[in-house]
């Protein structure tokens, strides 16, 4: 009787370890379960994070946390979702995720591999702040496309140190996603008025800085209807011109004033970046439509003016459009103004010859 009490206390011991193992090594809930190691989400789960304040449903199991899958039927990673798991050393994504939002890996130390079943089309800030990532494996997505995506807000530079491997069909045109700077828009500053753009990266900002690749700018004037059109900008000051802001995002300034081009205060642009590479377009993007005020803080130019007016530019666009009802002609300047002077002389000279034929005839 002993002997059959104190084998059945040992099952129970043995049982009950088992339930503690089985309990402390897998979980579940509405669209996640985490088992060995490995949480796969079946549904967009969000959350917040903050110390203190973790609501989302594997906050207290993000330690255990080795692999993410993020299904396919999933559209978004929510921000923080996967932050501080330091132990994660993989992550899978789903053909049908196009939105990574700020933070999602952020704090995760070394991830080893992110595969990306699909095109990524938007990444929050920091998406990998603070973490290594070894190998990127992307679908039907260029590395300069993801970059471009990655380029637009900051803090993501982490990924352009990551070996990459790309499969699927690959558009040859890398989409830029032009936005304004965080500082403003349109800027006062060193005698000159600049409109202010990021999205693009680090290895175009490099090529732009060696004239490796050409840039063509189109800015539009919404609320006017007029389109100017620089088909080759020159970076006359290209340190100033070519820099990374406080956040480590790629930034361009256009020195419009230089080409001619006034801004009117309040009025609405958009503005286009076409890059090409030996005469071939590689990158091109188009801002939204934005109101384009003065950045706070900007200097003002003489007389009280918004902006910088520069009577000869050293520049000029070459191309105008005016749509609106009002035509209007674009100012002179600039090499119009060599053009025209060429033309003028042509034009004295012919005369001159003429005279002269009817002084000899007499």
């Amino acid at each position: 009787m002993k002997k059959t009490l104190s084998l059945a206390l040992v099952v129970l011991m043995v049982v009950a370890a088992f339930s503690v193992f089985t309990i402390g090594s897998a979980a579940d809930g509405d669209g996640w379960t985490l088992k060995d190691g490995v949480l796969t989400v079946t549904k967009e789960i969000s959350g917040t994070y903050a110390t203190g304040n973790d609501t989302f449903p594997w906050a207290d199991k993000r330690d255990e946390i080795t692999k993410v899958v993020v299904a396919d039927g999933v559209e978004k990673i929510p921000a923080f979702s996967f932050t501080r798991c330091k132990n994660l050393a993989e992550v899978e994504v789903g053909k049908d995720c196009t939105t990574i939002e700020q933070d999602a890996f952020s704090y995760c130390g070394e991830i080893a591999s992110i595969t990306f079943n699909g095109p990524i089309e938007s990444i929050g800030q920091g998406i990998v702040y603070s973490s290594t990532v070894k190998k990127v494996t992307l679908t039907d997505q260029s590395k300069e496309a993801f970059l471009a995506v990655a380029a637009v807000k900051p803090y993501n530079t982490s990924f352009e140190k990551a070996e990459f491997t790309v499969t699927g069909d690959v558009d040859p045109v890398v989409k830029l996603n032009v936005e304004p700077s965080p500082f403003g828009e349109i800027e006062n500053w060193s005698n000159a008025t600049w409109f202010l753009v990021s999205g693009t990266t680090t290895e175009i900002s490099n090529k732009l800085k060696n004239k490796e690749l050409d840039l063509k700018v189109v800015i539009v004037d919404v609320t006017d209807q007029k389109t100017y059109t620089i088909s080759k900008y020159a970076f006359d000051k290209p340190t100033s011109e070519i820099y990374s802001d406080t956040s480590g995002r790629n930034m361009l300034r256009i020195a419009v004033c230089d080409y001619g081009i006034v801004p009117v205060k309040g009025h609405a642009y958009t503005v286009t970046l076409e890059l090409s590479e030996g005469g071939t377009l590689k990158y091109a993007g188009t801002s939204e439509t934005g109101a384009f005020d003065k950045v706070s803080g900007s200097s003002n130019p003489p007389d009280g003016k918004d902006f910088w007016v520069v009577e000869n530019p050293t520049h000029y666009y070459d191309e105008y459009n005016n749509s609106s009802d009002d035509p209007v002609d674009p100012p002179v300047g600039g090499e119009h103004t060599a053009m025209i002077a060429v033309l003028a002389i042509v034009a004295l000279f012919g005369s001159a010859v003429v005279v002269s034929k009817k002084v000899l005839s007499r």
